[in-house]
């Protein structure tokens, strides 16, 4: 900021005081905004037409999704600094939103790849599926694609638990895994009627 004093500007500057520093990270898509890079625009056009199918592929998607989010920085007692991608314990909270063809067809619960990979054993084939309002439990089976290690999901016992519990379309599975990852407590947040 530059302030005015008796006819002659000089720079002002406000202490920060015990302010943490911000982070911002960039994507790609920055690099759009630049002037000479007029010769993208090509591409642009194509890019606009993929955001249509991203709605589809979301359940299909093997690749990690953290890439693309924002990842924050935590400073320790000793003042090393760790990103909130090494807190492992992030990883046993997550949630799912009921889409139509998990509420009215035959498929299956996939658990988040980072869950998949930090959270449940390499070897675990069965989790109890617990609702957290009611305190009912059902065994679930837990399958392991064959085409990516990481990629895990219910089975049997999960359509059970959405038929007792008739989930609808929009409704929210908030999902949260014990340590050992014996149990999966699941809160039910009812999407809101039309």
């Amino acid at each position: 900021m530059i302030q005015k004093r008796g006819g002659k500007t000089s720079p002002v500057v406000n202490s920060v005081g015990d302010k943490t520093p911000v982070i911002i990270l960039s994507s790609d898509e920055d690099d759009d905004d630049h002037e000479d890079d007029d010769d993208d625009d090509e591409d642009d056009d194509h890019d606009e037409d993929d955001d249509d199918d991203d709605d589809n592929e979301d359940e299909d998607d093997n690749e990690d999704d953290d890439d693309d989010m924002l990842q924050f920085l935590h400073v320790s007692k000793n003042n090393s600094m760790y990103a909130d991608e090494d807190d492992l314990l992030r990883h046993y909270n997550f949630d799912i939103k009921i889409t139509e063809s998990m509420a009215y067809t035959k498929q299956v619960l996939h658990f988040p790849n980072k869950t998949s990979k930090h959270v449940l054993p390499a070897k675990q084939d069965n989790i109890l599926m617990r609702d957290v309002s009611s305190g009912r439990v059902i065994s679930c089976t837990i399958i392991t694609s064959s085409r990516y290690k990481n990629e895990r999901y219910l089975g049997d016992g999960w359509y059970q638990f959405k038929d007792e519990f008739k989930l609808n379309p929009g409704d929210v599975l908030k999902c949260s895994i014990e340590n050992p990852p014996q149990y999966m407590n699941v809160m039910i947040i009812r999407a809101a009627s039309p």
